[in-house]
Order: structure tokens, then sequence, then C-alpha cells
């Protein structure tokens, strides 16, 4: 019985191992090569509410608290429940907005691709060849 949990979770609860990329992706509306760590954290800590163009910043995040959430706010300084703090406060004082929230890294690609001026992050194994990646990074 051991031995069937112990597959069981080697193969539905994907760990992200040191190595893997994360990827960060805007939609193509704007006109961004890449950015810097301190920029993408200004970003999501809501100093930056819009792009140079003038355009909304759209914030993406992943509903859940799996490994990959885990370590892209762990490499922007932070865990994710600090972000929340600071996010739900924006809203509470109709400063700034909280991100939209998908289940799968599929849902938020498509909210990226079809939302000017969205970002957000994903392995970068899944990241569509349609997807403009601004900013990367390896999990250490």
């Amino acid at each position: 019985m051991l031995n069937v949990i112990i597959i069981f979770l080697a193969i539905f609860i994907p760990a992200k191992a040191s190595g893997d990329e994360i990827a960060v992706v805007v939609n193509d509306s704007l006109n961004i090569k890449e950015i810097d760590h301190d920029k993408l954290l200004d970003i999501y800590m809501l100093n930056i509410q819009k792009w140079e163009d003038g355009q909304k910043i759209i914030l993406c995040d992943l509903k859940n608290e799996i490994e990959l959430k885990k370590q892209f706010y762990k490499h922007l300084g932070k865990k994710s429940y600090e972000f929340r703090k600071i996010w739900i406060r924006a809203q509470l004082t109709g400063e700034g907005d909280v991100p939209a929230t998908f289940s799968t890294e599929q849902a938020m690609i498509k909210k990226i691709e079809s939302t000017p001026g969205a970002i957000g992050y994903m392995s970068a194994e899944n990241v569509p060849g349609s997807a403009q990646v601004i900013y990367r990074f390896t999990i250490k």
C-alpha cells in the first residue's frame, strides 16, 4: 500500500527541481523586451501600476500555493501572503487592484494573451510560442 501512495505522489504532485526556470510573460500589445528584478518587484508590490506606454498593468497570479508560486515570490524576496496583504490594502484604499487568479498556468496564459497590459509567471517549459517572455530565472 505504501508503494502505491509513493507512486501516486510521484506522478500527480510534480515538484520544481533546482535548475528549472520560471518565465514572466506579458501580453503582446506591450512593446517590452525585458525588465529587471527590481522593476518586476515594483510591479508586483503595486509601486508601478502602468506600463511606460500608459496601459494599466493587470497582474495575474496562481490561486493555489504550489511550488511554482512559492519559488516565484521567493525570488522576488517575499512570501506570497506578504504580497496578498499589500494587494488587499491597496484595494481597500482604492490605490490598486488584487491580481486576477487562476487555477492553472494554462488558464493564466489565456488571460495574458487576451488582456492588454497583463503580466504573469509560469514554468518556462509551459510558455507557448506566442508568449512574450520579458524575464526568466532559474530556481535555486
